[in-house]
C-alpha cells in the first residue's frame, strides 16, 4: 500500500517537479519610424539678359565706299584733265574757262564729301584696309588747295586778267606736286596727265593775256 501510495502520489501530487510555466511579458509595441525622402530642388538658372554675339567687323562696306568714292574724283580729275586740253587748243582765241572752274569747285566739294564718309569708318578689321582709307583720305586732303587755285584762276581767266590768273594756275601746278598718289594707279596716271598739260595750257593764257580776243 505504501509502494501503492507512494506510485500513486506520484501521479496525484501537485505538480513540483515542474515549475509554472513563464508568463510571456508583451513587449509595448514601438512605432514604426516613418522615413521621409528628402527631395533637394536645385535653385532656378538665372537667365542673365544676353547680349547680342559681337562678330568681327567686316571691311565690305568700306570697301564698297572707298572704290565707289575713288571713282567719283578720278571722274572729275579726269574731266578736269579734258577740259585743260580743250582750252590749249591753238587757235582758239576766246576760250571759256568757265566749265573748268566749275569742275574745280565741284572736286573741291567733293573732296570734302568723301573725306567725311570716309571717317564713319571707325571699325575697320584689317590692317591694311585701314592704311587705305588714311593714305586715301590724306590724297582727299592735298587736292583740296590744287581745286581752290585752280577755281580762281578759271574765273580770274575768264575776266581776262590773264596774268593774275596764271598765278593761281602756277600754284595749282605746284599742289600737284604735293599730292600723294602713288597706292592709287588710276589716279596717279591721271594727276600725271593734269600736271603735265597745265604747262601748255598756262602757255595758252599768257598768250591770251597778250592778245586778248574780242569782248
Amino acid at each position: 500500500m505504501v509502494l501503492c501510495t507512494l506510485f500513486t502520489g506520484c501521479t496525484s501530487l501537485p505538480d513540483i517537479v515542474h515549475p509554472p510555466a513563464a508568463i510571456p511579458v508583451s513587449t509595448p509595441a514601438v512605432p514604426e519610424v516613418e522615413i521621409t525622402a528628402f527631395v533637394t530642388t536645385a535653385p532656378p538658372v538665372q537667365v542673365l539678359p544676353t547680349e547680342p554675339i559681337r562678330k568681327t567687323p567686316s571691311d565690305t562696306e568700306f570697301l564698297l565706299a572707298y572704290n565707289a568714292s575713288q571713282e567719283k574724283i578720278l571722274d572729275l580729275v579726269t574731266t578736269i584733265n579734258t577740259e585743260l586740253v580743250k582750252d590749249t587748243v591753238p587757235g582758239n582765241i576766246s576760250p571759256d574757262y568757265t566749265a573748268l572752274g566749275s569742275y574745280a569747285r565741284k572736286l573741291s566739294a567733293s573732296a570734302d564729301e568723301e573725306i567725311t564718309e570716309m571717317s564713319k569708318y571707325r571699325e575697320i578689321s584689317d590692317p591694311a584696309n585701314e592704311s587705305r582709307k588714311e593714305y586715301y583720305v590724306n590724297y582727299l586732303i592735298r587736292l583740296k588747295p590744287f581745286a581752290a587755285n585752280l577755281e580762281t584762276g578759271a574765273s580770274l581767266a575768264q575776266k581776262k586778267e590773264a596774268n593774275i590768273a596764271s598765278g593761281f594756275f602756277s600754284n595749282a601746278k605746284n599742289d600737284l606736286t604735293l599730292v600723294r598718289s602713288q597706292e592709287l594707279p588710276g589716279h596717279l596716271k591721271m594727276i600725271s596727265q593734269v600736271q603735265e598739260n597745265l604747262g601748255p595750257f598756262m602757255d595758252a593764257v599768257q598768250r591770251q593775256g597778250k592778245y586778248p580776243g574780242p569782248t
